[in-house]
């Protein structure tokens, strides 16, 4: 029996990304595989050189000239093909988030339900900012856009409970981030602890600036990992006079992470001023970490302190001294916690137990369409 097809609309390059990962995650790492035929439809958009601003529509705008060409470029040549894709196509996936990503989203969705395929479009990224930063008229339109999916997938009970304002509940599905079966917990050998975090293009949302007020109360009982960090935070951290104790290294390989950085680092931290479901944290909860996070996204709903974390405000830099520093001097605590996560893992936040709620969501779209 012909198994149905998925066209699987969201970005597929080879740079570093939460969203990226999920894909390759669903497609390479589930069995929903056994039961779904896969196909990928790529709309990555050229990566941006200068990457200071990296949130909003400001992102867009502040590329360079070339840059920003060849992005629309992209996009209308990625739309104007899309149609041709969709005769042997039974469902849609279409990822979306927030400001640029959301719109060319809601354009995919507008175009495969004229064609009369069931479309399914799951949300990421920080969207109520984006919602509470539009106007009046662009939450509106926002609000009409949510109409148009036959089902949407979130990541959380609090952004289904977010969501439920502009639609009904009964189209909104809770499909959690997810990472595969993890290996055992590495040994850990650090004679201070390492503390990493993960900067990405958006250092700032993901709270670097409270984690640099908080590192010169540890120097000399700990040293700081910044990861996938660009020139300006390497700038920041010298002129800070910090860099004797935070490392900081550019964009790591997704394979590298997990082999070398995760393994040999102590204490994750994402004190983030907006979130989805953050794919870093339960990387880093497989490999056995303890979590300081904040409220942002979905974070509140799996660190439940002092069983594996704790939560702190994304600004409050001496909460943050203050939850580190138990973690820094408390090594059994520490693994208390990692263990704890890395069961989590291997239990709540499997990839093949969890990802088969697609199945349901998939196959409720196919059935609206009838």
């Amino acid at each position: 029996m012909q198994r149905p097809k998925v066209l699987v609309v969201g970005p597929f390059s080879e740079q570093a990304g939460g969203v990226i990962t999920f894909q390759k995650n669903l497609i390479e790492h589930s069995d929903l595989k056994e039961r779904w035929d896969f196909v990928p439809y790529n709309i990555s958009r050229p990566a941006k050189k200068n990457k200071n601003i990296s949130h909003g529509y400001e992102a867009f705008l502040q590329s360079d000239v070339l840059r920003m060409t060849r992005a629309v470029n992209v996009t209308a040549k990625n739309m104007l093909k899309f149609p041709l894709q969709l005769s042997n196509i039974d469902v849609l996936q279409i990822q979306s988030s927030d400001y640029y990503s959301f719109w060319e989203a809601a354009i995919y969705t507008r175009i495969a339900k004229s064609l009369g395929k069931p479309t399914v479009v799951r949300f990421g990224g920080a969207f109520d900012n984006f919602y509470e930063k539009s106007s009046t008229k662009e939450q509106k339109a926002i609000r009409a856009c949510l109409q148009h999916p036959d089902q949407i997938v979130v990541q959380s009970q609090k952004w289904k409970e977010y969501f439920s304002q502009f639609t009904d509940p009964k189209r909104l599905n809770i499909v959690p981030n997810a990472v595969p079966f993890p290996p055992p917990i590495p040994k850990r050998e650090n004679k201070i602890p390492v503390a990493l975090f993960i900067c990405t293009a958006e250092a700032k949302r993901k709270g670097i600036e409270t984690i640099l007020k908080a590192a010169p109360k540890f120097r000399g009982s700990a040293s700081f990992l910044f990861i996938a960090a660009n020139e300006e935070v390497h700038q920041q951290v010298k002129d800070l006079g910090l860099d004797d104790m935070i490392t900081v290294r550019g964009t790591v390989r997704r394979e590298e992470m997990k082999e070398n950085i995760y393994p040999n680092v102590d204490i994750f931290l994402i004190p983030s001023h907006g979130e989805g479901f953050p794919n870093s944290m339960l990387e880093a909860m497989a490999a056995g970490l303890p979590v300081i996070g904040s409220y942002a996204g979905a974070i509140p709903e799996v660190i439940i302190p002092p069983k594996n974390g704790f939560l702190i405000e994304a600004s409050d830099a001496p909460l943050l001294v203050e939850k580190l520093n138990q973690l820094v001097q408390n090594p059994s605590l520490r693994e208390e916690q990692g263990k704890y996560n890395h069961k989590l893992c291997e239990t709540t936040y499997e990839i093949k137990n969890l990802f088969r709620r697609f199945d349901q969501v998939w196959n409720k779209a196919i059935q609206q369409q009838r």
